[in-house]
């Protein structure tokens, strides 16, 4: 304000209007200045506050951020100026299972920890694409309990087989009739005893076949495999089954799909189990099994007309040990390792096993696997090796 009235004329007006209005955005952008910095301040004490390894990186793969705990893992705090890429991390990738080449393992080692790694991509972070968010989590106990859990397993299911090979046997032995003649009590006796024994062998197999999966000993052949032939084979040991239980099978499988990149022998293994699977929950109802060509994967799905499974516990459906309250309620008794083994073999040929249920309506079970090179070309299975 001038002392003196009258010092402001017409024509200092305007200059003072805009001095006046650059002050205002001036002083604006002060306050949208400490906004943006308390806002860092806050998001750098969130990711301060994360006890997981957290990173950034640009288009390029360069870090461009870490959190202290990804510093401290990585023992590296000069990351800012070296502008380091994370593929020059001394992380051990554990993907010796995986059957992409091109998929991004999830699980790392790094002086013998076991870490969990999640990636999330950043559109447009750039000029040159977009950026990713790595998430590394310490796995190393989980991991340490898993692989205690999957020796006992081998271990058990190992000294298990021979003892029950011996009574298997000797059971089959009596049954016909080398110990003497048996009475019609005896008979029944023995086969319900043959029958609990071989169903005690099917699921030690089980077991076996799911450490080695986790271990990465069991072998993979992975060939271009028709998906007619896979559905055969996989019918082939369950034919009796399915006429002792007077259920149709009902197959919609169209000539012209392409063929699958599958472990053939596998394939048909797991999906056999969601077979029996439908068998025993489907309540005698017909069991269908389709097969459709989404771009360049082929899915396979068995639908049944059994109890259904309640949406809450679906997420734990592939868990060792699992069974939905339905199937325990309208199936004989077993330890739930059909399911949890034919995701594994599906998975260990880079394909995905997914259910849809709902209660009172049934479930199906859906098998996808990447095509195979060229359109179905193996011939189906005589009708007679599936009697």
């Amino acid at each position: 304000m001038h002392p003196q009235r009258g010092s402001f004329t017409t024509g200092t007006h305007a200059p003072l209007l805009a001095i006046a209005g650059m002050t205002a955005t001036a002083l604006h952008n002060v306050g949208l200045y400490r906004d943006v910095e308390r806002e860092g301040m806050r998001r750098a004490a969130i990711l301060g506050g994360i006890s997981d390894a957290v990173m950034v990186c640009d288009s390029q793969g360069r870090m461009v951020m870490l959190n202290p705990a990804a510093e401290q893992l990585f023992a590296i705090t000069d990351w800012q100026q070296r502008r380091y890429a994370f593929t020059c991390l001394p992380l051990t990738p554990l993907s010796a299972g995986q059957a992409h080449m091109n998929e991004r393992p999830t699980r790392y080692m790094l002086h013998g920890r076991t870490l969990s790694a999640r990636f999330a991509s950043l559109p447009g972070y750039d000029e040159a694409g977009a950026g990713e968010v790595i998430v590394l989590r310490d796995m190393s106990d989980e991991a340490a309990m898993e692989r205690a859990k999957t020796d006992l397993i081998a271990l058990i299911s190992h000294e298990l087989r021979t003892p029950l090979t011996t009574i298997t046997g000797a059971t089959d032995m009596l049954g016909k009739g080398i110990g003497g003649p048996l009475t019609p009590l005896q008979r029944e006796l023995l086969d319900t005893s043959l029958r609990q024994s071989q169903a005690m062998s099917v699921l030690i197999d089980k077991a076996i076949m799911i450490t080695g999966i986790e271990t990465h000993s069991l072998e993979l052949e992975l060939a271009p495999t028709g998906v007619r032939s896979a559905v055969e084979m996989a019918l082939g040991p369950l034919r009796g089954a399915v006429a002792a239980a007077e259920v149709t099978l009902e197959l919609e499988l169209p000539d012209d799909l392409p063929m699958l990149r599958a472990d053939v022998r596998l394939l048909s293994f797991a999906l056999g189990q969601l077979v029996d699977n439908a068998l025993k929950y489907g309540e005698g109802a017909p069991i269908r099994i389709t097969a459709t060509q989404h771009d360049n994967e082929v899915a396979l799905t068995v639908h049944d007309s059994g109890p259904g499974i309640a949406a809450e516990r679906l997420p734990k459906l592939f868990e060792r040990l699992q069974r939905s309250d339905e199937a325990l309620n309208h199936a004989p008794r077993g330890l739930g390792l059909g399911l949890v083994l034919a995701r594994k073999l599906i998975e260990r040929q880079g394909g995905s096993l997914s259910v849809t249920s709902q209660l009172g309506a049934g479930s199906a079970f859906t098998i996808t696997l990447p095509q195979g090179s060229h359109h179905e070309q193996t011939p189906s299975y005589p009708s007679s090796a599936l009697a």
